[in-house]
């Protein structure tokens, strides 16, 4: 791998920071963490000090925010948290930006011309790029790599149209998923399917709902993507 970026982000700014030191001592490229979600920060200053000192336990690593709001209730703009790390940490690369808002990450990354925003709404991957994404981190990657590669391909070759074409089609297989109710649990499901590697059920409390008759609709679903 070219570069690995390890998650450090805890409920415990210790286990954090641990991590973040761990990270750097095996070689790690990059760091980032999400932000608490039980005990959230009361104020944009107090999560611009939380980044800060995770950050500080590995200042030689390029450090990236995740910024996530659906699942951690955590909605501060991230121009405005922008405009303060760039004070306070000097290792801060780039946002992981996980939300629906492109108006948002637009700005960002109109404003913000010295960092990396990478999207994680594979969904809407191809708007983020007309934005000026630098790349992508989502979970459907572990399986859809190759078709969002095509995706990324077109985009940049200028095939706008075929870009179009791959993005509805990963749109449609991911209504599919949503509509059967899975979620990280049977992705995890879906790895194991197509990496041939038996990584095991997911952590609980997650629980996967994927049964064995799943198997061949999944698979005609995205032999069907790869024939774009």
């Amino acid at each position: 791998m070219d570069n690995v970026i390890v998650h450090v982000g805890c409920p415990s700014i210790m286990d954090s920071k641990d991590l973040a030191a761990h990270a750097a001592s095996c070689g790690a490229d990059a760091i980032s963490a999400v932000c608490p979600s039980f005990v959230k920060p009361s104020s944009l200053d107090a999560l611009v000090l939380y980044l800060q000192e995770v950050a500080s336990a590995a200042p030689s690593l390029p450090f990236y925010y995740y910024h996530i709001p659906k699942l951690t209730g955590i909605t501060y703009q991230i121009n405005d948290l922008l405009g303060k790390v760039k004070q306070n940490i000097p290792s801060f690369r780039g946002v992981k930006f996980s939300d629906v808002n492109l108006m948002e990450f637009s700005l960002c990354v109109h404003a913000y011309k010295e960092y990396d925003f990478l999207y994680g709404v594979d969904e809407q991957l191809l708007g983020a790029l007309a934005f000026g994404a630098h790349g992508a981190v989502g979970s459907t990657y572990n399986y859809l790599g190759k078709i969002t590669g095509d995706l990324v391909k077109a985009f940049e070759d200028g095939n706008i149209q075929n870009a179009r074409n791959i993005q509805f089609c990963i749109q449609e297989f991911l209504i599919y998923v949503f509509d059967m109710g899975w979620g990280l649990p049977e992705f995890k499901d879906i790895m194991s399917l197509f990496s041939g590697i038996p990584l095991g059920p997911s952590r609980l409390p997650l629980v996967s709902s994927i049964r064995s008759d799943h198997h061949d609709a999944i698979k005609d679903r995205i032999k069907k993507m790869d024939s774009v």
